[in-house]
């Protein structure tokens, strides 16, 4: 069964297409071809006719024979079909860039693959149960992007990802970073609160993705970005603070509300002189982080005229004896 082959061609001729996925139903593949063609469904748009639609009822039909009822939502929608004639061609949305993203590798990976990885990444006194329970994860996965916070969804995506679509998660993450809460549906908001479960995963479970993805972080500065930077627990702070400057210090700033450890080494690279921002930023830096700096302030240098301004301007540092 080539899915990738049947996809590719529904551009070029949908209703062929629609025939072969119709005959190749069965109990065992009814779930993945229904996640596929619901995936195509929401990201071509088809002219409008009447054979067209039939061939999807027809499918409908032939699926329902197959799906337990709660999978009913995989069903095919007719509210989601486009059609050209009646809707203009828009720009495809983010959320639908990183579903498809997900269901391209879920489709050009062999399902046989991910789960022997799953097998070979789980304690084996688990891996029984994982293994009997993947095969529905596989199936469904491409279908309820952003449905489910569940810990297996997010093993799934470490597992999928791998070098050649690695930036290209990365690059979807950044975008996603920048968009107002409010722009995110529920389940994508919960997905980027959690994202730090599939860095974990990536880590443990596929360390040639993580240790690329770290290599794109600490080469490229358009990655100093608080998803990355206060998500991944394992970074070299001597890395990250050769990318300090002026405008992207809120990120260390969230940082070191995650892991204030961090702001031994970021004092010492200040006294060294190491970090690229100017004396008198860091300054109001010390005083606007001053509950993190507080208890270390006598491993400053600072002038005598600098921890009068602190004194000055910060009531933890006023109260605090300094040197």
């Amino acid at each position: 069964m080539n899915f990738k082959k049947i996809i590719m061609n529904f551009k070029e001729n949908e209703h062929e297409s629609l025939s072969e996925l119709n005959e190749l139903i069965d109990k065992n593949n009814a779930y993945k071809i229904a996640g596929v063609i619901n995936r195509i469904i929401r990201s071509i748009e088809f002219n409008y006719n009447e054979e067209f639609t039939t061939r999807l009822t027809n499918i409908n039909e032939r699926l329902k024979g197959f799906l337990n009822k709660k999978y009913y939502f995989l069903l095919i929608d007719p509210k989601k079909i486009k059609f050209k004639s009646l809707k203009k061609n828009k720009p495809q949305g983010l959320l639908s860039s990183f579903s498809n993203l997900v269901i391209e590798s879920l489709i050009n990976k062999p399902k046989s693959e991910i789960r022997y990885k799953i097998s070979e990444a789980t304690d084996p006194k688990f891996s029984s149960k994982i293994i009997e329970s993947s095969s529905d994860f596989i199936d469904l996965l491409g279908s309820y992007i952003f449905r489910t916070s569940s810990t297996k969804f997010y093993f799934g995506i470490a597992l999928l990802l791998d070098e050649s679509n690695i930036q290209q998660f990365m690059n979807l993450l950044v975008k996603m970073n920048f968009m107002d809460d409010d722009s995110l549906n529920e389940h994508a908001f919960n997905f980027i609160n959690n994202i730090d479960c599939v860095f974990q995963y990536l880590q443990k479970y596929n360390p040639d993705v993580f240790n690329k993805m770290l290599d794109h972080i600490y080469s490229e500065k358009r990655y100093f970005k608080e998803i990355f930077i206060c998500n991944l627990h394992n970074l070299d702070v001597n890395e990250i603070l050769k990318y300090i400057r002026p405008y992207n210090f809120d990120v260390i700033g969230s940082l070191l509300e995650n892991r204030p450890f961090i702001v031994v080494p970021l004092i010492d690279a200040f006294n060294e002189n190491k970090l690229k921002v100017g004396r008198k930023f860091f300054i109001t830096k010390i005083i606007e982080y001053d509950k993190y700096f507080v208890d270390f302030v006598d491993k400053i240098n600072l002038e005598s005229y600098e921890i009068n301004d602190l004194k000055e301007k910060s009531e933890l540092f006023k109260n605090k004896k300094l040197n």
